[in-house]
């Protein structure tokens, strides 16, 4: 099968029609990025094929963001050497046609004509489902459905069955059907489904479990009876040698005899802390004599430098107040020419302002002059409004009621017609001078009479001839008519008109005025936006302004002849930034005299505290050294003596010792304890003993082993019947199994065939229902690796489902059916050495059957020989 051209319009995204000519017989490559209508291709050839033409559940196909739409495709394909067309519209006018060949089917005959060919199940109503696609729901994959095979397998099994060359159904006709159902049978008596034991073999093995059970509780406390004899001999050694030696006794004399010499360590400690004490203490006096020195030299190095700063700020001084002199008198020059340049700036505006009021008032006299005009002409637009208003309210006419009256007579001429088309046709021709009457109409010559309803013809000299139309429904429609008519004169009366052509004229003349009267009142809102009331204020508002400004400018004084308000103005600046630099300098220098003046202050201030300092210090100087040489002598003392305490503690630590003594404590209060413990435990083991003699297990667990030996002879016997019913079985589904790769051998060739190019070595195992079960592969020095097909990862599952689908093509095209493959943006998970080795396979099945392969990543098929066709949308 193959398809040479492809027509579809108002599909999904295509709203104009799009045809695919010249499909060639192998591999058709058809490209484009996303979203540009590729899935819709794939989407229009399955609902051609695929769908019922009269199911209302294929909106999806309809053009996006269209209502009413409906989808038609037409496909051209070849069959056996016949050209064969289909066309299926959908949704709106649904029809269905297939030429094959001479002969022309339409309908569901031809839907069936397509399921039977393809093989496939039509639904029974709605959209087709997954478990009726049958062999194209194997062959044609959905995009991101390429991993999805045991379900369309599942689907399609029985016609991939009947392509094979003997049929699948010589596994249910074999002679040891009866002896296989016998086995399995007998087999489910002793055995669940799933291989755990039922019935009586359970309820055995459970009887066994629970006595084993109670035999194990026997041993064990038997077990534990003997343990609590040997316990209780051991616990009474122990317990007469702690009598005899007493060792918490011991541990007792120890703590007394570490606490001696703690207490020792303890007083070499506190005065260890003493001497570090007053080590502290001696060395905070000899820091205070030190700072003393320091601050004694400190004063007389900054009596120095203040000495010689001080006379730095006086030579200072005596610059800045020659240079602020000089600064005074530039300030004041600078100040008097920025007054001079002000009041010319002045004389400019006043100028200026003159000449503006001038300009204003020719402009106000023109604005008035156009606001004038636009006030008349919008005050004659609203009168002709008002006039307007009131000739529409006086009509009883409106569109309402127009297009009722419209309706009426195009019922009335449709009624005429049928009327006209019913009624019974006379036909007459009179001869020369002879003349009838029909009704009261008089007729003579040659004509047609229609007659729809009874009527009188009145022949003179001959009689009267009463005829009555022959259909009942001609009265129905002269009734109707005589009632539209009624019906329309009421309508006419109460819009005050006599006739349509009338009402059609008075009709034009009103959307005549209501035209003019919308010109008028957008030229109103055009002349005046905020309304004519507006304009009369604004126009009143400019002529008081023209007043003011005729009359200011008439009693204005023009200035002398200055320079331009622009030049004065850049003059004014200039001078202004002149005297407002002088101003800065000359304040720059007396704050710095000010500061000058402080700094001499504050030096003068800070010199005589100095000289005071030295003045009080300078007799205890000699005092404070020798404080200072006697407690160097005191201090050297002090270490002397914390060493040797240090080295005492070091052989005797206080803390090690504390420890020693609450270890030794503690010990002897262990001991003691585990000796009342001891003694309890013996007490309680006694009694315990006494009462398990008095039990019998010896005796009840040799009655359990005898009980157990019988009932595990049982289910040794059930065990070996189990096995050889299982052993029988599995010879029979052995015979099965080689009965199945037999018949499965043309599909197991052709899966082989593909898996030498996709991984030589490798071997897939298929199911009952020719379905990919189990692949098992070579892994050199690890031998072979099996896996099941679910177990697979995405990219590689996907990839052995496609040449599973090849391997099914190729058996049906052996067996004569038809086969298309299509291919929606197939293996984006495989990577660069397994996508080559997929393309092999596709070139190679491209040789035997028609292959269309829609994707988004054109460069990875550019390699494929054949050109790629861009799909795009308009």
């Amino acid at each position: 099968m193959q398809i040479e051209r492809l027509e579809m319009e108002q599909v999904r995204r295509f709203r104009e029609p799009l045809i695919l000519e010249n499909l060639g017989p192998g591999l058709n490559l058809f490209t484009g990025p996303n979203e540009v209508g590729k899935s819709s291709i794939v989407r229009a050839i399955r609902a051609a094929f695929l769908e019922r033409y009269r199911s209302s559940k294929v909106e999806d196909l309809g053009t996006w963001g269209v209502h009413n739409v409906a989808p038609a495709v037409k496909i051209h394909f070849r069959w056996n050497g016949q050209a064969c067309i289909l066309e299926k519209q959908f949704l709106g006018k649904k029809t269905c046609s297939l030429k094959m060949g001479d002969e022309t089917l339409t309908g569901e005959d031809a839907e069936d004509r397509l399921a039977q060919l393809l093989g496939f199940t039509l639904a029974a109503k709605g959209g087709i489902r997954d478990e009726q696609l049958g062999v194209p729901g194997v062959l044609w994959i959905e995009q991101g459905r390429g991993h999805e095979l045991e379900d369309a397998v599942r689907a399609s099994v029985d016609h991939l069955r009947s392509a094979l060359p003997q049929s699948m159904e010589a596994l249910g006709s074999r002679h040891g059907d009866a002896v296989a159902g016998t086995v399995t049978r007998q087999l489910s008596e002793l055995l669940t489904a799933g291989g755990k034991p039922r019935g009586d073999y359970s309820a055995l093995l459970s009887a066994i479990a629970v006595l084993q059970n109670d035999m194990a509780e026997t041993r064990g406390r038997i077990a534990s009876y003997r343990e609590q004899v040997d316990e209780l001999g051991l616990l009474r050694a122990a317990h007469h040698q702690d009598i005899q030696n007493k060792p918490w006794a011991q541990l007792r004399a120890q703590a007394e005899a570490v606490q001696h010499r703690l207490k020792t360590a303890l007083e070499c400690a506190a005065q260890l802390k003493t001497l570090e004490n007053e080590l502290g203490r001696l060395r905070s006096q000899a820091e205070l004599l030190a700072n003393h020195q320091k601050q004694h030299k400190m004063a007389e190095e900054e009596a120095a430098r203040i000495a010689l700063e001080l006379e730095r700020c006086k030579t200072t001084a005596e610059a800045v107040d020659a240079r602020i002199e000089g600064l005074r008198e530039a300030d004041r020059v600078a100040k008097a020419a920025w007054e001079m340049a002000r009041e010319q700036e002045q004389r400019a505006r006043q100028m200026q302002e003159i000449h503006a009021q001038q300009q204003e008032a020719v402009d106000l006299r023109a604005s008035l002059g156009e606001k004038q005009a636009r006030l008349d002409q919008a005050q004659a637009c609203e009168s002709r409004l008002v006039a307007a208003d009131a000739w529409l309210k006086s009509q009883n006419l409106s569109a309402e009621g127009m297009t009722a009256l419209r309706e009426l007579e195009q019922q009335i001429r449709e009624n005429q017609i049928r009327l006209e088309r019913s009624a019974t046709k006379m036909h007459y021709r009179l001869d020369p001078g002879i003349q009838i009457h029909i009704g009261s109409a008089a007729i003579d010559g040659e004509g047609e009479w229609s007659i729809s309803k009874p009527v009188q013809i009145h022949i003179p000299k001959i009689g009267t001839l009463e005829l009555s139309p022959g259909e009942e429904a001609l009265s129905d429609l002269d009734q109707r008519q005589e009632s539209l008519q009624h019906e329309l004169a009421m309508k006419l009366a109460e819009s005050h008109v006599k006739s349509m052509p009338e009402a059609e004229r008075l009709w034009a003349a009103i959307q005549r005025e209501q035209a003019q009267s919308e010109q008028d009142r957008f030229m109103v809102k055009s002349l005046a936006p905020e309304g004519t009331e507006a304009l009369v204020r604004l126009i009143t508002a400019g002529r008081e302004r023209l007043g003011y400004l005729e009359q200011s400018l008439s009693s204005a004084a023009m200035p002398a002849p200055t320079v331009s308000l622009d030049d004065a103005r850049e003059g004014r600046e200039m001078a202004e930034q002149h005297w407002r630099l002088q101003t800065e300098l000359l304040h720059a220098a007396e704050t710095e005299q000010a500061g000058l003046v402080t700094e001499m202050q504050m030096l003068q201030a800070n010199h005589a505290k100095q000289q005071a300092l030295i003045g009080e210090t300078a007799p205890l100087f000699p005092q404070w050294m020798e404080s200072s040489r006697l407690l160097d002598t005191q201090q050297g003392d002090n270490l002397l003596q914390q060493n040797r305490l240090r080295e005492q503690l070091s052989r005797e630590d206080p803390e090690m010792l504390q420890q020693d003594a609450d270890r030794y404590t503690k010990s002897a209060e262990i001991a003691e304890t585990r000796h009342r413990e001891r003694a309890e435990r013996m007490g309680r083991l006694e009694a315990q003993l006494e009462t398990s003699g008095a039990q019998g297990l010896e005796e009840r667990l040799a009655e359990q082993e005898t009980d157990l030996a019988a009932k595990e002879r049982r289910a040794r016997h059930l065990k070996i019947r189990v096995d050889g019913l299982l052993l029988l079985s599995g010879l029979i589904e052995g015979h099965r199994d080689a009965l199945l790769q037999k018949l499965q051998a043309p599909l197991q060739a052709r899966v082989d065939h593909y898996l030498r190019l996709w991984s030589p070595g490798a071997r897939l195992q298929l199911g009952t229902d020719l379905e990919p079960v189990e692949i098992h592969r070579e892994r050199g020095l690890l031998g072979v690796e099996s896996a099941s097909f679910s177990a697979l990862s995405f990219g590689a599952r996907e990839q052995v489902a496609l040449l599973m689908r090849l391997a099914y093509a190729d058996v049906l095209k052996e067996a004569g059916r038809p086969t298309l493959i299509i291919l929606d943006d197939v293996l984006a998970h495989s990577d660069i050495m397994r996508l080559d080795a997929m393309k092999r396979i596709l070139n190679d099945a491209a040789k035997r059957h028609q292959i269309l392969l829609l994707t988004c990543h054109e460069e990875d098929w550019a390699d494929m020989g054949v050109p790629a066709r861009v799909v795009g949308y308009k």
